[in-house]
């Protein structure tokens, strides 16, 4: 048996074990296409999901333009909009409500930035304010969009959380797939029992946001690995595990598969890549272009600061300045999202003039000093030829 043929690549009919991550900022159609064409499963981020079946099918016929094959769509589940079938983040639950608390500890601990930066006021939020929070994910509204377009739409990736069941099966009576994404064995369970078709394990390696969605044991930040979490589904779920978070070689590639994973998701790997459209590119190409980096300058670490949710970014003073906080110090999602808010108008600022603010959110997973500057389909292509290298050479020393 050839080693790309696995039940991920049978059940989503692509030619390798290969899943390109929804970077939301940093894909664009062109990445979704070029890896469609290179024989992966693109995915193209549609944030909270789309406002009319319109705009899916003009999102949908933009990669068209590009490429042949069908692709991946992703949703992120926002709150449960009332609908009790709805698992959603736990920082998005009435945890939120509960750690309103914390506010006035989060605004003194960010004021001196704040003056810092030159930002008025104190940032203040109410718990009830849900100003620039998003809507909650019309489920009925996003079904309908992806069957109107389901002879270019193979499947629906979902995120922070699970959509209700009537969702999962009306998609799969029509042939489209629904992949959940989880955290631990708890979460897999829970999408196996809402029939998706395959999931998605995320480790603390992975970049940007944890998707974690039902209530960890404590506050701390994440700490599962991949040794520890592929094995762990890939012996208790029926469905194919995708294993994401620091895949970024032929070796780590191959061990994913090893470790029982039918998949893989490349996220950090393609954010440095031709097709990429993420605004922080240029500021991490001069990081690993310098001749001396600082280690500190270049590591990754999780952080709370940003949006109430664990992310895994890059090392910066603000960041640092924070770390040593007690866990509890800031609320969560979307509260401590509300109160960082005009700090994100200001990185904001700094983007659309073509630069990086000192203090700005840069989601990176732990491997990315391995990101390359090559199109996606090069670096598709490199390491599915190093794996089929490296196998080749076992053969031949036997």
């Amino acid at each position: 048996m050839q080693w790309h043929k696995t039940s991920f690549t049978k059940r989503f009919d692509v030619k390798y074990p290969i899943m390109q991550a929804p970077l939301l900022g940093g894909t664009t159609v062109e990445m979704v296409a070029a890896s469609t064409d290179a024989g992966a499963l693109g995915c193209l981020p549609l944030g909270y999901g789309v406002a009319s079946v319109g705009e899916l099918e003009e999102m949908v016929g933009a990669v068209r333009m590009f490429c042949k094959g069908k692709f991946c769509v992703n949703v992120a589940v926002y709150d449960d909009g009332g609908d009790p079938e709805v698992l959603q983040s736990e920082a998005a639950s009435h945890a939120a409500m509960r750690s309103a608390g914390r506010l006035p500890a989060s605004r003194r601990l960010l004021q001196g930035f704040r003056t810092e930066c030159g930002l008025p006021g104190d940032g203040c939020c109410e718990a009830g304010d849900a100003r620039g929070t998003p809507s909650c994910v019309d489920w009925g509204l996003q079904a309908d969009a992806v069957l109107k377009c389901k002879d270019d739409i193979s499947c629906v990736s979902v995120a922070f959380g699970l959509p209700p069941t009537w969702f999962v099966k009306k998609l799969q009576d029509e042939r489209v797939k629904v992949i959940a994404t989880v955290t631990s064995l708890e979460e897999g369970r829970a999408a196996e029992n809402r029939c998706v078709s395959a999931v998605i394990a995320v480790s603390s390696d992975a970049g940007g946001e944890w998707p974690g969605f039902l209530p960890p044991e404590d506050e701390g930040p994440p700490a599962t690995s991949l040794f520890e979490l592929l094995p762990l589904l890939s012996q208790n779920l029926r469905v194919p595990v995708i294993a994401a978070g620091g895949v970024h070689s032929p070796e780590t590639l191959a061990a994913c598969l090893n470790l029982g994973a039918s998949g893989v998701v490349l996220g950090t790997a393609l954010l440095l890549s031709y097709e990429s459209s993420w605004p922080y590119k240029q500021h991490v190409v001069s990081l690993l272009e310098a001749k001396d980096p600082s280690p500190a300058a270049t590591r990754t670490l999780h952080t709370r600061l940003y949006t109430g949710r664990w992310a895994r970014v890059l090392r910066n003073p603000f960041v640092d300045s924070l770390a040593a906080c007690p866990r509890d110090a800031l609320p969560y999602w979307p509260l401590q999202l509300l109160a960082m808010s005009d700090f994100r108008a200001l990185f904001e600022e700094h983007r659309a003039a073509g630069g990086a603010h000192a203090y700005a959110e840069v989601p990176l997973g732990v491997n990315y000093v391995w990101s390359t500057q090559f199109s996606v389909r090069d670096i598709i292509c490199t390491l599915v030829e190093g794996v089929e290298a490296s196998l080749a050479s076992r053969r031949s020393n036997r």
